[in-house]
């Protein structure tokens, strides 16, 4: 496998999964939703990750987060503040 092949892997994986890849070496790659890296030396061993349950699990998880955080950053924003307020600097 080259360079360029993963490269094209990894392009038509990011463009439908919102950039979760990123290359390690010729034999790894990095899953940022899983926080793990992985070996990946042919195409079906995206594929293979994408639909491990492990790895719906952390997008799952991680799509709770972000919407407590938004729910958290809009009750702020209905109580007054900006969110410059909400950035708090030691004194």
């Amino acid at each position: 496998m080259t360079l360029s092949t993963r490269s094209m892997w990894l392009k038509h994986f990011n463009a439908r999964e919102d950039f979760p890849f990123k290359y390690l070496d010729n034999a790894a790659s990095f899953c940022k939703i899983c926080e793990k890296a992985f070996g990946a030396t042919e195409k079906s061993q995206f594929q293979q990750h994408l639909k491990s349950e492990r790895h719906n699990e952390n997008a799952q998880l991680k799509l709770k987060r972000s919407l407590s955080q938004a729910q958290l950053e809009d009750l702020f924003l209905e109580q007054g503040e900006t969110k410059e307020d909400q950035v708090r600097y030691p004194q």
